[in-house]
């Protein structure tokens, strides 16, 4: 019973120390877009491992405010990309709703620790800076 009580608090430090390094760089960023006089902001939230800059694994997740006029938009995807010298390319997989853009792709520069760039929506490119946050 004593094994099992040492072994215990052991198991949970180890899986909490290995979850800190397992978890990505945050990133923010968003874009406003109006259609009649209503504006909606689209927030991206990227969670990158950078720990290879040419292979570059994580996920994306979007938020449309306000939500009423989006109820099928938005959501969590995977993302893939690269660092180049200074250029970044972050692309999404298809996003479970096809009603607001199957993709959120980025194209743009590293600037500091955040990174400025574009993502196409609805034909146009939108300008966005991505935030560290971490």
């Amino acid at each position: 019973m004593l094994k099992v009580i040492l072994k215990t608090p052991f198991i949970f430090l180890f899986l909490g120390f290995s979850g800190i390094l397992q978890a990505g760089t945050m990133y923010e960023g968003k874009f406003i877009l109006s259609n009649n006089g209503i504006d909606t902001s689209y927030h991206l939230k990227y969670d990158l491992d950078l720990s290879d800059p040419t292979d570059i694994k994580g996920f994306v997740n979007m938020t449309i405010h306000p939500t009423f006029r989006h109820r099928d938009c938005g959501g969590d995807t995977k993302v893939n990309g690269y660092i180049k010298a200074s250029r970044i390319e972050l692309s999404s997989e298809k996003m479970a709703s096809m009603f607001c853009g199957p993709f959120i792709d980025f194209k743009g520069r590293v600037e500091a620790e955040n990174f400025v760039g574009t993502i196409p929506w609805n034909g146009k490119a939108r300008e966005v800076t991505l935030e560290k946050k971490n």
